[in-house]
């Protein structure tokens, strides 16, 4: 019982860990009315969108000066300054020149510097989605600040302000967790902006509507625009997703999110995950998605209710949607109805629920759910065993069972551990990624990756 009750406290913090967009600058569709008001609900209530002005103009652009006519030697000595190397810039000189540019024109992030030089990839890697004379002005004023956070959040980001917040609470105890956690918000801040501020979406006459096209539109226009679901699900979700993916190979938060997220790039692939996190539209098109499944309009609201709930670590209003039936119904119109026997897609499901809970008994498949889940801890070790029961440093997992991610088209776990150097006895706070064959039961490889000696090495002022 001792064990259960720490578990859960654990997972109840680090559901919140690493708590993102600030208040100021709120973009998120609100929730309906009766999960706002249902009484016992953990949901708050939710005031109807306010109209967003429309745009009056974008940042000033940030003085660019012609790129040589062969910038790969300036480009490559840039990065290798600054960590990165030929890989990272993905054979985008110019545009990397241009990142660098504006980030060196930032005189406010100055020991912060080199990991902000580490989203690059993620910029190349989206860059059919990049507005670079909005995203730019944007990285040269960006600010990073530590500060008294509430509700054990690590780190925030404040879309507003264009500012990132790292708790100072964490950076007195747990220093270690802050790259990653600061990569987190930044993903934040490149999802907010890469190519202008996300808003409320609304579908009208199958285009997405932006709330302040919506506003300028008669009465009678605007009455047969919907509003999209919450998006939460991609918002945390996507952000720990590309975290890991780019930057810190563990899921350290948003863990449900996380699971959810890597069954939709199951299904769907990594273009369509890619697509969904950097559009400003996000919310319209993961419920158009659905709907093309077969959900109505009312069945996916009622889901993004539940899907946010999820992303969030907080119980669903009443009538909640089983997040196992939205990647199962995805699974079968996509992939048709082998998803009995795919393994992998299995533990998505049961990390999901988590260990001996109770969230399977939602679904319709909860028959068969029932025969596959983490129903006791009993079934969990046995998991546990044929994972780590060849691995030297045993390392202590921070949230168990670990959470999958997908990275380069294969399905992997990761987690935060404390893990023992086998030849010193010493011990370090690690990034655990696992190579798990789910089909065999058994582990392909591991690596560990030493989140102290990182921040000694990195941040030698804050370790």
């Amino acid at each position: 019982m001792k064990k259960i009750l720490s578990f859960l406290l654990i997972l109840c913090l680090l559901c919140g860990l690493a708590a993102c967009s600030g208040k100021p600058g709120s973009t998120e569709p609100p929730a309906t009315a009766e999960a706002g008001s249902t009484p016992g609900s953990s949901e708050k209530p939710t005031k109807a969108p306010k109209e967003t002005p429309a745009p009056t103009g974008r940042p000033s652009p940030v003085p660019v000066t012609a790129a040589p006519s062969t910038p790969e030697p300036d480009a490559r000595a840039i990065a290798a300054l600054h960590g990165l190397d030929e890989s990272d810039l993905r054979g985008e000189y110019s545009l990397f020149l241009r990142f660098s540019q504006a980030l060196e024109a930032n005189r406010q992030i100055d020991e912060y510097r080199d990991l902000v030089y580490k989203i690059f990839p993620v910029i190349a890697d989206a860059k059919e989605y990049l507005d670079e004379d909005y995203f730019f002005p944007l990285l040269s004023r960006l600010t990073i600040e530590v500060e008294p956070l509430d509700d054990y959040a690590n780190g925030m980001y404040f879309d507003g302000a264009v500012s990132v917040s790292l708790s100072q609470e964490m950076m007195e105890d747990r220093p270690w967790r802050m790259p990653g956690v600061l990569f987190h918000e930044l993903m934040h801040f490149v999802d907010f902006g890469i190519n202008g501020r996300a808003d409320y979406v609304y579908l009208l006459d199958g285009r997405h509507v932006h709330q302040y096209e919506l506003n300028q539109l008669s009465p009678e226009e605007q009455e047969g625009a919907v509003l999209c679901g919450n998006s939460d699900i991609v918002k945390e979700g996507c952000a720990e997703l590309f975290t890991v993916k780019y930057f810190s190979d563990a899921v350290s938060a948003y863990f449900g999110g996380v699971s959810f997220m890597t069954g939709i790039e199951y299904i769907m692939g990594e273009e369509f995950i890619k697509e969904l996190f950097f559009r400003w539209d996000s919310g319209a098109v993961l419920e158009e998605l659905f709907c093309e499944v077969g959900y109505t309009h009312e069945d996916y609201w009622k889901a993004a209710i539940a899907l946010a709930a999820l992303a969030n670590c907080y119980n669903a209003p009443y009538d909640p949607v089983s997040p196992e039936d939205l990647l199962i119904d995805l699974y079968e119109y996509k992939l048709g109805g082998g998803w009995r026997e795919d393994e992998g897609f299995l533990y998505i499901l049961k990390c999901i629920n988590g260990i001996a809970m109770d969230g399977w008994k939602l679904s319709k498949h909860a028959d068969f759910l029932k025969t596959i889940e983490f129903r006791t801890w009993e079934q969990y070790s046995a998991f546990s065993d044929a994972l780590l029961s060849g691995v030297p440093e045993a390392p202590d997992l921070a949230v168990i069972p670990p959470t999958p991610f997908m990275q380069d088209g294969k399905l992997l776990v990761g987690d935060l551990a404390l893990a023992t150097d086998p030849q010193t006895g010493e011990s370090f706070n690690c990034a655990a990624t696992f190579d798990y064959d789910f089909a065999a039961g058994r582990l392909r490889s591991y690596k560990l990756t030493d989140l102290d000696a990182y921040l000694a090495e990195n941040f030698p002022g804050i370790a």
